[in-house]
Parts: structure tokens; C-alpha cells; sequence
């Protein structure tokens, strides 16, 4: 099997994992107008172009988790230095 089959394989599992999400949603969604929407404009318009809404589906995922992973990582190293800087300079003895 070459690469690029492979990679082709890959995409339309990824497009069809993703389509079925859009399509959960507009189940769940039906009885108010966004579930409409998805299923009569939206859904057709991915199935269009299945690679691209697949790849900026994964785009904005990552985008988000790296977002978070920032914060987590920033609220880690500010705790930690303020520990250590709590355990270096110890509780004031007298406050002015």
C-alpha cells in the first residue's frame, strides 16, 4: 500500500468521524432552529468538502488544547515559584 493511499485512507476516516459528530449534533438539536440549519445547509455543504472541514475541525481542537495546556503549564510554574520563594525566604518575623 503506497503512502498516498494510506494517507487517503486515513482522511476519509477522520472526515467520517467528523461528519458523524456534525450529524449527532444536528440529532440532538432538532427540535430548535440550529439543528435545522445543521441538517439542511450545513451538513450537505461538509459532505462537499469532507478534507477540508475534517482538517479545520482538527485545527481549531488543537488550537484549543494547546490553549489550555499554556494556561495549566503558566498556573504551574507561577505556583511553584511562589512555594519556592515561600521556602527560601520562610515566614516574617516582624512586619512593619
Amino acid at each position: 500500500m503506497t503512502l498516498r493511499r494510506l494517507l487517503r485512507a486515513l482522511g476519509a476516516i477522520a472526515s467520517a468521524v467528523v461528519l458523524s459528530f456534525v450529524y449527532l449534533a444536528a440529532l440532538l438539536l432538532t427540535p430548535w432552529r440550529l439543528g435545522r440549519l445543521l441538517r439542511t445547509v450545513s451538513i450537505p455543504r461538509l459532505n462537499e468538502h469532507r478534507l477540508r472541514t475534517s482538517l479545520t475541525v482538527i485545527g481549531i481542537a488543537l488550537g484549543v488544547a494547546v490553549l489550555i495546556a499554556v494556561v495549566i503549564v503558566n498556573r504551574s510554574i507561577l505556583s511553584s515559584m511562589s512555594a519556592t520563594v515561600d521556602d527560601i525566604a520562610g515566614k516574617a518575623d516582624l512586619q512593619v
